[in-house]
């Protein structure tokens, strides 16, 4: 499935900080997701129309490429990786959180 560019349906978002469940609605349709964790921030973007979900890191598993885009029909479109600087990485944070 292929989303256009530049959609002029509005993408909206609901999700609270502390809430692990994740609800969007792009046009007539309504997706969600449940994450084991309540992630450290989302948010919405219309172009091209996509959820971003900033998982918590975990310090057991420590995955550092804890950013998704989602496309909107929910299925993981990328996990943003960063980039190595003198060999540690860069957490990427939404919000200012």
């Amino acid at each position: 499935m292929s989303e256009p560019r530049n959609s002029s349906t509005p993408l909206t978002l609901e999700w609270r900080p502390g809430s692990a469940s994740i609800v969007w609605h792009h046009g007539s349709s309504t997706h969600s997701r449940e994450l084991e964790q309540p992630p450290s921030d989302v948010a919405a973007f219309n172009d091209p129309p996509s959820v971003l979900i900033i998982e918590q890191l975990d310090p057991i598993r420590s995955r550092v490429d804890n950013a998704i885009v989602l496309n909107t029909y929910g299925s993981e479109r990328l996990r943003l990786r960063p980039p190595v600087i003198g060999g540690g990485s860069v957490r990427i944070f939404v919000g200012g959180r």
